[in-house]
């Protein structure tokens, strides 16, 4: 039978293997502790709420490789194993959150990436996972705040199976049809309008191109009007 010392460790492994070595977030010479447990992870004495079925996970990140400060990326996994992440600063003891808000987002919600990319440059990258494909997103870094840099497009780069004929249009909202897809043909789905989001320009097996909806799709998909009504 297992010690009471062997089953406290069993336990414990598992934040223990969580949590990072402690270092210096704030750019003062001396190392801050971060520390996931069940509660939330706890980031240079202060602790962020966090958790559900599964640990949360932490990453260390250096935005601006110029400016002494490391960031902590808390990434919390929901019900569908759909990832939020949030970042977070220590800057003169106190912990600060960097908002992704996009122009659009309510004071009451903001965007929340599910993966976040740095390299040192003051630019970071955040990923939207969605249904068909994750968005990227950039932001710039100035001081605390992180400010969208708005793109003409968003690269989806996936694949769809279309069963029943639809037609892809010349813009975004139009509806001059330059085409229409072939019965039980395969279509890549290149890119999605930032300004009129729902609009994909779509590669079809004829080598040509053209604008649909996704609802559009779904009417000669199986497969996007599966995975639409999965929600």
């Amino acid at each position: 039978m297992p010690s009471l010392a062997l089953l406290l460790l069993a336990r414990l492994a598992p934040a223990l293997a969580q949590s990072p070595p402690p270092t210096d977030l704030d750019g003062d010479g001396k190392a801050d502790a971060i520390v996931v447990e069940e509660e939330g992870v706890t980031i240079g004495g202060q602790r962020v709420a966090c958790g559900g079925m599964e640990l949360c996970s932490v990453q260390l990140h250096d935005i601006a490789a110029d400016d002494g400060l490391r960031e902590v990326l808390v990434i919390e996994l929901g019900p569908r194993d759909d990832a939020s992440a949030r970042l977070y600063r220590l800057r003169k003891g106190k912990l600060v959150e960097l908002s992704f808000r996009k122009p659009g987002d309510s004071d009451e919600w903001q965007s929340v990436p599910s993966a976040v990319s740095t390299s040192g440059n003051g630019i970071v990258l955040a990923d939207h996972q969605g249904r068909f494909y994750t968005q990227r997103q950039k932001y710039v870094a100035k001081g605390d705040t992180l400010t969208h840099v708005p793109q003409p497009f968003w690269y989806a780069g996936f694949e769809v199976h279309v069963d029943r004929s639809v037609p892809v249009v010349r813009s975004p909202g139009g509806t001059e049809v330059v085409a229409n897809v072939k019965p039980d043909s395969d279509i890549t789905v290149l890119l999605e309008s930032a300004e009129q989001e729902g609009w994909f320009l779509v590669k079809l097996s004829t080598g040509l191109t053209g604008w649909v909806t996704l609802e559009t799709l779904a009417q000669g998909s199986d497969q996007v009007r599966g995975v639409m009504s999965a929600g």
